[in-house]
């Protein structure tokens, strides 16, 4: 019984919710032709409360956007602002500190007040973490295509269990 008890808490540590920090964000921009483009998105992305620093590299057309500590992190925010600026989003990825423990399909992870569903399992764990966004704000529409059938059935995004939270899909990587 004891050995029973054991493997179903050793089970549940890798399955239930796990908590983290999203420690940074790496958004591929299309449209980006010069560095006055790269500019207007660093703008615009700084204007969120949440954001504290974005670094372009041009040639990838990819932000790496720094987020502060102890503010509510909204990606759909970060997803919009890159619009406003003219451009839009080819991939978001973010990177989640802390998070040394084995990816399962369906698995929940919550960090900084969003909940993550993660689309697929990831074997080999690393620190940080690293998880593309799946959904029409978050990547271009051939990458989407990809994964929009892995998404019926599962947690609904616009049902989220708590107001305090944001919810998305994600793909390990």
């Amino acid at each position: 019984m004891k050995k029973q008890f054991f493997i179903y808490l050793i089970f549940s540590l890798f399955i239930v919710h796990a908590k983290a920090q999203i420690e940074y964000a790496l958004v591929q921009v299309n449209g980006m032709t010069c560095s006055a483009c790269s500019f207007a998105v660093q703008q615009s992305l700084q204007k969120l409360p949440f954001v504290k620093s974005v670094d372009f590299d041009l040639n990838s057309k990819v932000a790496k956007v720094n987020f502060t500590n102890g503010n509510d992190v909204d990606l759909n925010k970060l997803s919009v602002r890159v619009q406003d600026a003219g451009y839009s989003v080819g991939v978001l990825q973010i990177a989640i500190a802390d998070s040394l423990f084995v990816i399962q399909k369906g698995q929940i992870i919550t960090a900084d007040h969003s909940r993550f569903q993660i689309l697929n399992s990831h074997s080999s764990p690393s620190s940080p973490l690293l998880l593309t966004l799946v959904g029409k704000n978050f990547m271009d529409d051939k990458t989407f295509k990809k994964y929009k059938y892995q998404l019926p059935g599962l947690m609904d995004p616009g049902n989220t269990p708590s107001a305090s939270f944001h919810t998305y899909y994600a793909v390990a990587l």
